[in-house]
């Protein structure tokens, strides 16, 4: 049979489930439509080479473990859909291929739970549910617009994954309905549902087709629709600044993105603060635990921009805020030994992306390409933050920027306080903890005096 014309291998799902999903926080975006001419393209669309002989190993569904969560869902699309239709790419000798993402996913805004690539830039993005997390209608376009959160909150996340990485293409999938979406700026097509079991309208053909499409144009302007006030800059997008927070750190809720006080001040925040535009770059420049490091324009200056998906990680605010307090501890320093920190908050629509904008403060390199003075600089600069009993607590030569000012001084500054730790000074253990970090910066640096 030809690969095109084949159905999706059959999974079969447990009792005992787990309804865990990642989820976005609700948003005003997108606005919905049918692409209503999705499987008539479709029909028209020709496969060359379709009788490409494929030697992929796909598990009858009584060997594969039966579905309870999402990791499983993810790993049966990986494995039935995904890599077999690599290996008639590489076939035809098309330089793609699907790749999970993660929160260093380079190229990628975000953490997207797939993206394709072709000759390594990212064209479109895919979002995995499970059956329990994602209800399937037919028709997801007109249910989006009359349905409860169920529906609308993953439209709205792989949206916003589409629209942060200026993409035209996005995909939705519980693995039994595949939904293939374009966007154009702020409009939504969302095709009906191709369901595994589909065997003239495969999800494979389907994938082939919206693939073709991407090769061919993947880029979409973020913003602005027909609507929309022409006032505002298309390239721009607001964020919210939270730098004047004042919210008590001590309380447990400021660390949860979905915590009704956390939703409830970031609507007050919406309401009462000035909305400031920035304009999201993909140009990537460094990658940090919490995510890649990309440029952006903030105020009509340039800065390094950390970009942060805080649907994946659960732990990730909790690393934001203590940044945000080492910041603070290290005012003096801002500028000099540290980064200067400009404005952080939530994107007004896509509100689960959280920025931080530092000013740009130099390069990375290895440790080993140190000359004796660097090595120097970068030891002064870590005794500055023991100084002032910080433990920078993740020394490595990615965090190191070395500042060349105009080639006349240079300076080197640590970044990346996501791990960081203000110290007791009076602790003896704590005194330990500072001499080790610092033990291990000289080994690192090979320094010797």
């Amino acid at each position: 049979m030809e690969f095109f014309n084949t159905s999706l291998p059959e999974l079969l799902y447990g009792e005992n489930r787990s309804n865990s999903s990642t989820k976005s926080v609700s948003s005003a975006y997108p606005e919905v439509v049918l692409w209503d001419r999705f499987e008539n393209e479709l029909k028209d669309f020709q496969i060359q080479n379709n009788d490409l002989t494929l030697e992929y190993l796909i598990e009858s569904p009584e060997l594969r473990l039966k579905i309870r969560n999402e990791i499983q869902v993810k790993s049966a699309i990986n494995d039935n859909v995904f890599k077999p239709l690599s290996q008639y790419l590489r076939k035809k000798e098309i330089n793609s291929f699907f790749q999970p993402c993660s929160s260093n996913e380079h190229g990628v805004i975000g953490q997207p739970d797939f993206a394709f690539f072709h000759n390594d830039i990212v064209k479109l993005v895919i979002e995995v549910k499970t059956i329990w997390s994602l209800t399937a209608p037919d028709n997801l376009a007109a249910a989006y617009r009359i349905s409860s959160t169920t529906v609308r909150l993953p439209v709205q996340q792989i949206f916003g994954y589409m629209r942060i990485n200026n993409l035209k293409y996005g995909i939705l999938t519980n693995y039994e309905s595949f939904y293939f979406m374009r966007r154009e700026k702020l409009l939504l097509h969302i095709s009906t549902a191709i369901k595994s079991a589909d065997v003239d309208l495969s999800v494979y053909r389907a994938l082939f087709y919206i693939i073709h499409l991407s090769i061919e144009d993947h880029l979409c302007s973020p913003n602005t629709s027909i609507n929309d006030d022409k006032k505002c800059d298309s390239d721009q997008d607001e964020i919210q600044d939270d730098e004047k927070d004042d919210e008590s750190e001590e309380d447990d809720d400021n660390n949860d993105v979905y915590s009704p006080k956390r939703k409830k001040k970031r609507s007050e925040q919406y309401q009462s603060s000035k909305s400031k535009q920035i304009k999201l770059m993909n140009e990537a420049i460094g990658y940090g635990q919490n995510g890649c490091v990309f440029k952006c324009l903030y105020n009509n200056t340039e800065y390094a921009t950390k970009i942060c998906d805080t649907t994946k990680n659960t732990n990730m605010m909790m690393q934001l805020n203590n940044e945000r307090k080492l910041y603070n501890h290290l005012k003096l320093l801002q500028g000099t030994y540290v980064p200067n920190r400009i404005v952080s908050g939530f994107l007004k629509n896509l509100n689960w992306f959280y920025i931080v904008c530092y000013e740009i403060s130099g390069v990375s390199k290895s440790f080993k390409q140190y000359t004796n003075e660097e090595k120097v600089m970068a030891l002064t600069t870590l005794d500055q933050l023991h100084k002032r009993n910080v433990l920078h607590n993740d020394i490595r030569s990615e965090n190191f920027l070395i500042n060349y000012d105009n080639q006349q001084h240079k300076r080197i500054m640590l970044c990346d306080f996501g791990n960081s730790m203000i110290l007791n000074d009076s602790n003896n253990v704590h005194k330990r903890l500072l001499e080790k970090e610092k033990k291990e910066l000289k080994k690192l640096l090979n320094y010797a005096k």
